[in-house]
């Protein structure tokens, strides 16, 4: 499923990396405390200038005003540009 929502001004839309698993540990769906700050830009508002579609991002836990969104697959979050910390290089560490 596509995600059909288009951020406005200066704001971005960024796919949540899943975890499932670490080592042997399976983590149940609302394990929130081990909740990732870091996920791929799905969406991109007209006036965004440093990130785009594709790039995978590092973005600030306790971020400013953050909407969730879900689908029947994954979780998006939706910030400002300014809350993105880092774009991450070379990501070896499939999403």
């Amino acid at each position: 499923m596509s995600l059909n929502v288009k951020p406005l001004f200066s704001r971005i839309i960024i796919k949540k990396k899943k975890i499932t698993q670490i080592g042997m540990i399976i983590l149940p769906a609302n394990a929130k405390s081990m909740e990732t700050s870091e996920g791929e830009i799905a969406a991109i508002g007209d006036e965004v200038s440093c990130v785009k579609v594709g790039d995978y991002v590092i973005y600030g836990k306790y971020a400013g005003a953050k909407m969730e969104i879900k689908d029947d697959v994954n979780e998006y979050v939706v910030l400002n540009e300014e809350d993105v910390i880092a774009i991450v290089e070379n990501k070896l560490d499939p999403a």
